[in-house]
């Protein structure tokens, strides 16, 4: 058993594998559902899986994003009594804002010269992280409408760091619980078309993924103890399920599948994490974690080459960069090497910074007193 109370602090390669498992089956299904059609088309089956596969490794994401966060701001409580808020946004800026910039950047210069359109109000909708509301913006530009799910990573960032610091454990978790009871009652109505459409209903169903995952780091060593009963797979079979979503067409069962998703991805990471089997030494594979290391980039420059044909300034433009999407391997690793990680470490010596200056201004206030 591997969890927080055992000593297990740094990264979860098995974390880092699921972003990599995620991350190609975003592409799979942006290539075959809208740049090459046809290929997906070969097969009904294959058709069905590819048209939901996008969604399903989306909401891995935010599983993932909702445990890796709420751990770290457990761990750093541990380790000094208390969080940074400084710090953590510091953090989450260089991470996150440096590289979707340049993307965003690298897009409006594409639409200027008449390869990308992108509306001037879908680039501000994107820079501002509210892709996700609906009410305010009611836009479908494809070259920056993947960023809806950084809007919602972006919101859970910018609230939940201010709610752990002013709250107790105790009212964490009831808090936790009660809006996981809102989004996932919010997801169903939003089914039956009874909820208002402030967010979509991907969004809904994000910020319960988000939510789950956040527990699940709450409760990390119960979770793994359940996680690692069932057999691999077993585990494996419950993913299979998850990923062909057999309910499709019925709102009944795409109610019940809202409602399934976000408790069986965060069974199935679990799992792999408390259980060193078959399931986590494929995660751990060196091809799968390069994929989930480079996979926020990626996310960001597969939507310029994966687009239906429409969407571009013209045919020959949509030709030329569906063949670029042979590239995007070399583009998300350059934008990663060279960008991302760069800014990533560049933010954590000033949180590290920024943490030696908390400290001496609190000691200061302790002598003075």
């Amino acid at each position: 058993m591997t969890n927080i109370e055992a000593g297990r602090e740094g990264r979860i390669r098995e974390l880092d594998g699921w972003r990599g498992v995620s991350i190609l089956l975003v592409v799979l299904h942006h290539a075959l559902l809208y740049a090459f059609p046809a290929a997906g088309a070969s097969s009904t089956k294959l058709e069905h899986v590819v048209s939901y596969a996008g969604d399903f490794g989306v909401r891995i994401f935010f599983v993932v994003s909702g445990f890796v966060i709420t751990r770290l701001l457990i761990l750093e409580e541990r380790k000094f009594g208390s969080i940074s808020l400084k710090g953590f946004y510091t953090r989450r800026l260089f991470r996150i804002v440096p590289v979707f910039y340049c993307y965003l950047l690298t897009v409006s210069i594409l639409s200027w010269l008449g390869w990308t359109p992108v509306s001037n109000g879908g680039d501000l909708a994107a820079g501002l992280f509210l892709y996700d509301v609906r009410r305010l913006f009611n836009l479908h530009d494809w070259f920056v409408g993947h960023s809806w799910s950084l809007a919602v990573e972006e919101q859970f960032y910018i609230t939940f760091p201010f709610f752990w610091m002013l709250s107790s454990r105790r009212i964490r978790t009831a808090v936790l619980l009660g809006t996981l009871a809102i989004f996932l009652a919010a997801g169903v109505l939003a089914e039956w078309g009874l909820a208002g459409n402030l967010f979509s209903h991907a969004a809904i169903v994000g910020f319960s993924c988000i939510n789950v995952g956040a527990l699940a780091a709450i409760f990390e060593g119960r979770v793994l103890r359940l996680a690692s009963k069932p057999s691999s797979a077993a585990v494996f079979s419950i993913f299979l399920v998850l990923l062909v979503h057999p309910v499709s067409n019925s709102k009944i069962g795409e109610s019940l599948y809202c409602l399934v998703v976000p408790f069986g991805i965060a069974l199935v990471l679990m799992h792999t994490v408390a259980r060193q089997g078959w399931l986590s030494s494929f995660l751990k594979l060196p091809a799968v974690q390069w994929c989930g290391l480079i996979s926020y980039s990626a996310y960001l420059w597969q939507e310029l080459f994966t687009g239906s044909t429409n969407v571009y300034g013209g045919p020959v433009a949509g030709r030329v960069f569906h063949l670029l999407l042979l590239l995007l391997p070399l583009i998300a690793a350059g934008s990663f090497y060279w960008i991302e990680r760069p800014c990533t470490r560049f933010g954590r010596k000033l949180t590290m910074r920024v943490r030696a200056r908390e400290a001496m201004d609190a000691s200061r206030e302790t002598a003075a007193t």
